[in-house]
């Protein structure tokens, strides 16, 4: 029987990193991440969102398992396997601390008896499933014949027979004062039942009862160990049925079902996320790749950390699109404060670092280059502990940033130079960009800065544009045009009644 493969890298190459990517925190993808994982700690799904692909073929690959699982009774198949293998896991995870042999022995049993249900189910479900993925359909096939084979067919045939055997036990418990007799039960009438009927004409109205629910452990007490020890030796022909296939199959599960259990997460928990961000004007697309530098383009896309945090407010989610040509290169947005150019640029490049996962993006339609790297260089607090001044730590980073950069890589830049005077800041700005530019990277840059945005043919001018008739309104939009700083000033001037005009007219005697 062949190996199994994988559901998430069609070449094979199983790239995965330990650690979380420079970009998450500047891009609020931990916040995302931490999301789209939460309450699934057992499968470690984290590293399987830090390691980026290098091949387009390889996001495709997750492209087409991403639709077949926009089926809902695929994604219902595969939710329900998972479910029960959780529940596997859970019953074995019992027999590592338990000390009681025969409470051990049947968790065994009952975490094999889900597992045979869980394959033989998922098998007839995938087979008229009608997947189109290389990935579902190459773990079906895996699938019908790991459920044909010698290995499973033994253990679905000893699961049977010892279920069989565990099920024909059959004993009563004898409870006087303080002492219990445990016997085979051979059909003795059930006291309790002719009790019930025989007073029951004497009860004349419910009585309330007072119900206290005591807290269920899934381990046996002293008690509990005691009458399940007389039950072994009234039966020991069925005891050592269990005893046999306990040491027979204490590892039964298959290391292929194993790695598609963990990997099918990946797709499920990010549909799971997706699919309650999705509402009118809020959508989600597969984006076209390429590894060679060209246009770029994105539609309607957004910040998901900030629309997760919307999802139930009544504020819509404001989308925003980017279309650059081959030759354009830098996206220059300036604009008023607190105008939403950050949150543009941070929903960049959350679009461009889950596009080379292979996932689905936020927006309509999507042209980008598969990023080797996503690098980010966002303003942070000077602290004291810091001696080499903000100035220094900018430039130390940025050098650190371009030094790792390359022409299929996305630099985002948001408000660097900022303690820093407008001269020295613009001298520092065009040095930057003239080394952004020779490498070839696509850059979204957010600054204050509004000269660097016509350096060359290379830059594109996009700005946050503000009500104009309301100019201390923000519309939240971000549009291709000519800086517009000194506009956006003067209308404000104007609202508050302070321009050259206004003021000399209100000073006049």
């Amino acid at each position: 029987m062949p190996a199994y493969h994988s559901i998430l890298f069609g070449t094979g190459k199983a790239l995965q990193r330990e650690d979380q990517p420079e970009c998450f925190a500047d891009l609020n993808l931990d916040q995302v991440i931490s999301a789209i994982t939460r309450d699934k700690d057992e499968y470690e799904l984290p590293l399987l969102f830090y390691s980026a692909l290098s091949d387009c073929s390889d996001c495709y690959f997750r492209h087409d398992v991403f639709r077949d699982l926009e089926s809902s009774a695929n994604f219902a198949t595969a939710t329900r396997f998972a479910s029960q293998m959780s529940e596997v896991r859970a019953n074995l995870k019992l027999t590592e601390t338990e000390p009681h042999v025969l409470q051990k022995e049947r968790w065994i049993l009952d975490a094999a008896s889900t597992y045979v249900a869980a394959v033989l189910q998922m098998a007839e479900d995938c087979a008229r499933a009608g997947f189109k993925s290389q990935g579902l359909k190459s773990f079906s096939d895996y699938l019908s014949q790991y459920a044909a084979s010698s290995a499973f067919s033994t253990l679905k045939n000893d699961t049977d027979r010892t279920n069989a055997a565990i099920n024909s036990i059959s004993y009563e418990l004898v409870i006087k004062n303080l002492t219990v007799q445990v016997r085979k039960f051979e059909g003795q009438p059930v006291l309790s039942t002719e009790i019930e009927r025989t007073f029951k004409r004497f009860k004349t109205f419910a009585s309330p009862q007072k119900r206290r629910d005591l807290p269920e452990s899934p381990r046996v007490n002293h008690v509990e160990e005691r009458i399940l020890e007389f039950v072994a030796k009234l039966y020991p022909e069925q005891f050592d049925v269990l005893s046999r296939y306990a040491k027979r199959h204490s590892h039964f599960i298959d290391s292929g079902i194993t790695k598609f259990d963990r990997e099918i997460q990946f797709y499920l928990s990010y549909n799971e996320y997706i699919n309650k961000l999705k509402r009118p004007g809020v959508s989600f697309c597969y984006p076209r790749l390429t590894d060679k530098a060209g246009g770029q383009q994105v539609v309607a896309t957004f910040d998901m950390a900030l629309a997760s945090k919307l999802a139930v407010s009544v504020p819509p989610v404001v989308t925003n699109d980017i279309n650059m040509t081959a030759a354009e290169r830098v996206a220059v947005v300036t604009g008023p404060n607190q105008g939403g150019k950050t949150t543009f640029a941070r929903a960049l490049g959350q679009v461009y670092y889950l596009a080379s996962l292979g996932c689905p993006v936020a927006g309509t339609r999507a042209n980008l280059v598969l990023a080797d790297r996503v690098l980010t260089h966002f303003e942070k607090e000077e602290t004291v502990l810091d001696l080499r001044g903000k100035l220094y730590d900018d430039l130390d980073r940025i050098k650190h940033m371009l030094d790792q950069a390359s022409s299929r890589s996305v630099i985002i830049l948001n408000e660097i130079f900022t303690s820093t005077t407008l001269a020295d800041a613009l001298f520092l700005s065009r040095e930057i960009m003239r080394r952004v530019i020779s490498i070839g990277a696509f850059t979204v840059w957010v600054t204050f800065v509004e000269e660097i945005a016509s350096f060359s043919k290379e830059t594109v001018s996009m700005v946050s544009l503000v009500d104009p008739k309301q100019p201390n309104e923000r519309t939240f939009k971000i549009l291709a045009h000519p800086p517009d700083g000194l506009a956006y000033a003067l209308a404000l001037a104007e609202k508050r009644r302070l321009t050259y005009k206004q003021l000399k007219r209100r000073i006049q005697p």
